[in-house]
Order: C-alpha cells, then structure tokens, then sequence
C-alpha cells in the first residue's frame, strides 16, 4: 500500500509574499503572468516604529529578491516577529516569521551560510522531530492544516527510511537529523537508505546506532537493494522525496509493492511548509560543526542582473546546468542592479 503526500510550492501561496505594484510598468503589472521571487536572507532596518527593532537592526526572513526597499507590518514577540499584512495570510507560518540577529555572534560566511542553507534545512529538523518523533506527540506533516496524523503514523520502530535525493541540502538535512538530533534507541528505525545519482558525496557516513547504505539511482530499484531492505524485515518503508526523478520514485514503490506486498509505503514528498520552533537554530548550529552539508561549496555573487547575480544562477537553473554542490548567496543593496 502507498500513501502520497504531497507538499507543492504553488500551495503555499509564494507569489503573495510581494505583490507586484500595480503601478509597476506594463507587461510587470500583470499578476497572471508575472511576480516578484522570494529568497531567505537578511535585510537592514532602514525605519522603524518598533521599539524593540530599531533602524540599523539586521533580519532574517523572507525578502524580495531585488535591492527594493520594502515595507512590513510586524506583530512583536521578543526577538522574533510575525508578519501580519492581509496579503500574506494564506502564506504558510515559517514564511512569515522574521528574526532580529544579533551580528556580532556571526561572521559574513556564516551569515551566508545560514541564509542559505537554514530555510530549507528546517524540513528535515521538523520531519525527525515532530512528524516521527522520539520525544513528541507525533504532528501532521502540513501542519494543523493536514489533518489527523496518528501514533501509528509517525512509528519508525519497525520502519527503514529510505532519503531519496539524499545529497541535496534538504536531503543532506534529513540524514543528518534522523542519524544524529534523534534519541537513540526509541522510534526507530530499523535502517536508513540514501539515494542520490552521486553516492560517494555521501561519504562517509554519519555515525549512527542503525545501519546506515548509500546507492544510485540506477541501483534503486535492483533486486539487490529491495533485498537489502528486506533483510531488516520491515513492517513499513518511509520514503522521503527531496525531489528525486519522478520515474526514478515511482520504479521504486513498484519494486518495493511487487517484492514486498505486505509492507506498507509510505511516500513523503518534500516541498514543506514547516512550522517554525524554538530549537531549531541550536540544532541547525550543530549540524554545520558536524560539516552536514558534505562537499556543497558556498559561493557569493552580487546584484541581480548579468552571469554574477541572481539571473546568471536563475539562467542556469532553467537550463539545467546549475551545479549541484554549489551554494549560491547573493549581496544585494541599494547599488545593486
């Protein structure tokens, strides 16, 4: 039996982040065709009203990427803030959560760092510690929105958790939580499987009490690798899609449903919209002593326009040529075009 569960980034309302003006000059002003892309980073107090956030402050969030100055309607929760604009509502909640840093805790490359790795890596921190938990009532992976999600739902115990696009930085988040942010001995699972198309950017392996296998892509769907998984005799197989190909999941689930008819699969396809929690950042810290992110290289650019800025890595994500163990983090200001 397989169970989908889709997460989907038009769902989660982006294009509402930051409408495009209506004023904005023709074809730009039409909100069928066009919008304005948001990115995580930081962003400089230029004015405030709130006495907690004075003018000069650095925040965390969700900004437009571009050098425009904008505006944001926040509601105050010591250093953290909620953005509360009637167009951002039907955003999920991590999406609207702004969070006043303190600079002299973080170098540039860390702030780079962060910027670009922690949104993303809050996907695989919020699947290992509330959706399969060790510690914690079990929640639904979309949040209060996604309905019941039982005991049963979460039980890893008799479960091996395949990550597949395992060598993404989402991906690389999932392995790092589940082996090594998780209380050992409660929960499972029985054993964790990482597929990707490079498997020798997995290693080595992170220590861990369950064992722990890497295999291409090619290799997913072998009788070898089913019968590897069969070994553990599980009740349940968890499979966590980071964005693996399409055929290369749906080869799988058939492979597992023919070679193992009995087990239950469950598919979780990530796209997430996690809720935002308290301990995640001293988690995220940790995971980067650990070097969790592996052989993906930080690389900054600046400004929007030409191969240096943001449209010279968008180009390349369209054309399909962005190298995947690179991490691109863009300087945007006020000179920037």
């Amino acid at each position: 039996m397989a169970t989908a569960i889709h997460v989907l980034g038009d769902f989660v309302h982006w294009w509402s982040t930051w409408p495009v003006p209506a004023d904005a000059p023709a074809p730009y002003n039409n909100k069928d065709e066009w919008g304005i892309v948001p990115a995580w980073g930081f962003g400089r107090v230029l004015e405030s009203n709130v006495d907690s956030l004075p003018a000069g402050s650095l925040l965390y969030g969700f900004w437009p990427a571009s050098s425009h100055i904008v505006d944001l309607k926040l509601a105050t929760n010591k250093t953290r803030f909620h953005e509360v604009s009637e167009h951002r509502q039907a955003l999920g909640s991590m999406y609207n959560e702004y969070s006043l840093i303190d600079e002299t805790t973080r170098s540039d490359d860390s702030r780079a760092l962060f910027a670009n790795a922690y949104s993303i890596w809050n996907a695989g921190y919020v699947l290992n510690r509330y959706c399969y938990p060790t510690e914690y009532k079990p929640a639904h992976p979309f949040g209060v929105h996604g309905g019941e999600w039982t005991d049963s739902d979460g039980d890893l115990s008799a479960a091996v958790l395949v990550n597949l696009s395992a060598s993404s930085r989402t991906g690389r988040s999932s392995t790092w939580n589940f082996t090594r942010n998780r209380k050992p001995g409660v929960n499972g699972p029985l054993a964790l499987l990482c597929a990707t198309s490079s498997p020798k950017a997995l290693e080595p392996a992170p220590q861990t009490p369950f064992e722990v296998s890497s295999v291409s892509y090619d290799g997913l769907a072998a009788g070898e690798t089913v019968a590897w998984i069969e070994k553990f005799k599980p009740r349940r197989v968890v499979v966590l899609d980071h964005g693996a190909p399409l055929a290369t999941t749906e080869r799988f689930v058939e492979a597992l449903s023919e070679a193992l008819p009995e087990t239950q699969t469950t598919l979780v396809m990530i796209g997430v919209e996690p809720k935002f929690f308290e301990e995640n950042e001293k988690a995220f810290n940790r995971a980067v002593e650990e070097k969790y992110l592996g052989d993906i290289e930080l690389v900054k650019g600046s400004g929007v326009s030409g191969s240096g800025g943001v449209e010279g890595a968008w180009e390349n994500l369209i054309q399909g040529t962005l190298v995947p163990n690179k991490a691109w983090v863009y300087q945007l200001d006020g000179k920037s075009q």
